[in-house]
């Protein structure tokens, strides 16, 4: 069956004026000899089956410039590329503006918010850490690690999941408690040495995978282009951040001491 030469001719013309109207972000990494390049990242799927785009983009590595066309309209993130290997992704932890206040978070906020996490009920999850709380007096969110690294139904022995997520908390009447809305997953990995849709034990081990939020909220409307976008990668780049060589295998090996000590004392009464 021979195709339509109008309906192809429609497409062809179709899909040109989606290049032609899609936007772009452009900007400058001002420590170029740091980074291996700049991608675009839009989340979709669910909690269970995330699903990572990313958008790649022409980067000079000897001025440092960056753009990333081909962009519809829709909210991203940014993605550097770490020279040496690893990512350091755009965390959104902005309020939005019907959590306004002129109340400032304090000390005692910030130390409430990671009591409720230290003492968070989760019946799946073996660790759960906080990096970073953005907010006010009333409203706040969390960057969060949460680990597994007991043996679990539908995995194999040493098997571990780990997942990165932006909690919700609000402030009511004076106690500091987790909302079941406006929480999202950044990254979900399953670690493996079995089954397609894992990733590695030794590529985990070696993975750096950090967060900020200066590299979240860009938002495309219509087709008007981002542009002006500065970045400087921090010099040190630490588990206070997310993931490094070696900060998932410390928290194991320190959760599985407690647990040991608790068993011991348990035992002993």
């Amino acid at each position: 069956m021979r195709a339509c030469p109008n309906l192809a001719a429609w497409a062809a013309a179709f899909c040109m004026a989606g290049i032609l109207h899609a936007a772009s972000i452009s900007g400058t990494i001002t420590n170029p000899d740091r980074c291996a390049g700049v991608s675009a990242i839009r989340r979709g799927g669910s909690v269970t089956r995330l699903r990572i785009h990313e958008f790649k983009g022409r980067f000079d590595p000897q001025t440092g410039s960056f753009t990333i066309r081909g962009l519809e309209e829709d909210k991203y993130n940014l993605r550097v590329h770490l020279k040496g290997g690893g990512y350091l992704d755009g965390a959104l932890m902005a309020l939005p503006e019907d959590e306004a206040s002129e109340r400032k978070m304090t000390d005692e906020d910030r130390q409430q918010i990671k009591d409720f996490i230290a003492n968070y009920p989760e019946r799946f999850v073996d660790i759960i850490r906080p990096l970073r709380i953005e907010g006010n007096g009333d409203f706040a969110r969390v960057l969060v690690e949460k680990i597994r690294h007991r043996d679990y139904h539908s995995g194999k022995k040493g098997d571990i999941v780990w997942r990165m997520e932006v909690w919700k908390f609000e402030e009511l009447t004076g106690e500091w408690v987790r909302s079941q809305h406006g929480w999202f997953v950044l990254a979900r990995e399953r670690i493996s040495d079995t089954g397609r849709h894992s990733m590695t034990h030794d590529k985990f081990r070696g993975l750096r995978w950090v967060f900020t939020p200066e590299l979240a909220g860009f938002e495309i409307v219509g087709d008007k282009s981002i542009t002006g976008v500065r970045y400087t990668i921090p010099e040190k780049i630490d588990m206070s951040m997310g993931k490094v060589p070696g900060s998932v295998a410390k928290q194991i090996k320190e959760d599985r001491e407690r647990l040991k000590k608790k068993q011991e004392i348990e035992g002993l009464e």
